[in-house]
């Protein structure tokens, strides 16, 4: 993604961590792209995968931007970092879409497989001794 210089109340929401976030402004201000670039770093610079992160927005129209902003943005990063090329493939299954298709799929999926993801993300965590908790909202 294109380093450009953030505003400091978009660079702060961009380095919060550990806390829950409501990134709430008007129209082309910026939102979406502070939101691909939290998530950037979150892969790149925290090392968390994409299937890891829930973002969550009100348009099935924001989903679909987010995430081709967010394989642009994975494109440029891969450039730098070989590694990273696996998580373009993740972000066509990873969990960003709209609030309502969110919990859609979390009433219809089987039980056992929220079970398996759940699982999985608290042995990784354990493993890295290390307890991270990020919840995006893009308003």
């Amino acid at each position: 993604m294109a380093k450009i210089p953030f505003k400091p109340q978009q660079q702060a929401v961009i380095d919060c961590k550990d806390k829950n976030q409501l990134v709430s402004a008007s129209a082309g201000s910026g939102k979406t792209t502070i939101m691909i670039q939290k998530i950037i770093n979150m892969i790149t610079i925290d090392k968390i995968s994409i299937k890891n992160i829930l973002v969550l927005t009100y348009t099935k129209a924001s989903a679909e931007e987010m995430k081709q902003k967010l394989v642009s943005a994975i494109y440029e990063e891969v450039k730098t970092d070989p590694n990273l090329t696996s998580q373009i493939d993740e972000v066509l299954v990873a969990d960003i879409s709209t609030i309502h298709s969110f919990f859609q799929k979390l009433i219809t999926k089987p039980i056992f497989h929220w079970f398996k993801r759940i699982c999985f993300v608290h042995r990784k965590r354990f493993i890295n001794n290390k307890v991270q908790v990020y919840r995006l909202c893009s308003l």
